[in-house]
């Protein structure tokens, strides 16, 4: 017996095609509208962090830093201020990129506190790095050794 073929037809025009669109347009709109990863929309209007300082890497006597790129304190921050790029080297990660968004860090110490490595330490917020008057946050390369005794 030779087999039945059906064919189903329909329309061209999808009726439902908008609503299937819209979380990737909403996304997209959203991420327009947040602007570069370091940026805050948030205007510094408060004292900076707080008395508990801002989060530094510790450096080794030759000048390597602890950091081994494991993500964790970016993860764990809730203001977002940490942002870190790592790519894999030979035998080890390697740390491109390691910044803290100045007008968004709480100073919560939770990244300090939850490394596994011991790479940051709170220190006393230095007067260099406050973020000026114009009310847009600074941020500052945690990468770049500062200040003495490291």
């Amino acid at each position: 017996m030779p087999a039945r073929v059906v064919v189903v037809k329909r329309t061209r025009s999808r009726s439902f095609a908008l609503l299937r669109a819209a979380p990737a347009w909403v996304s997209s709109v959203w991420a327009a509208l947040r602007g570069p990863g370091l940026v805050s929309a948030r205007a510094v209007d408060r004292d900076f962090p707080s008395d508990s300082g801002i989060p530094e890497l510790r450096f080794l006597s030759d000048g390597a830093h602890r950091c081994t790129g494991c993500d964790l304190c970016t993860r764990i921050c809730p203001s977002r201020a940490l942002h870190l790029d790592a790519s894999p080297g030979e035998g080890c990660v390697e740390v491109a990129r390691f910044e803290l968004a100045l007008g968004d860090c709480i100073g919560c110490r939770r990244c300090a506190e939850n490394c596994p490595e011991e790479a940051l330490e709170m220190r006393e917020t230095p007067p260099a790095v406050i973020a000026r008057s114009t009310g847009i946050p600074e941020s500052i390369d945690l990468l770049e050794p500062r200040g003495t005794g490291r």
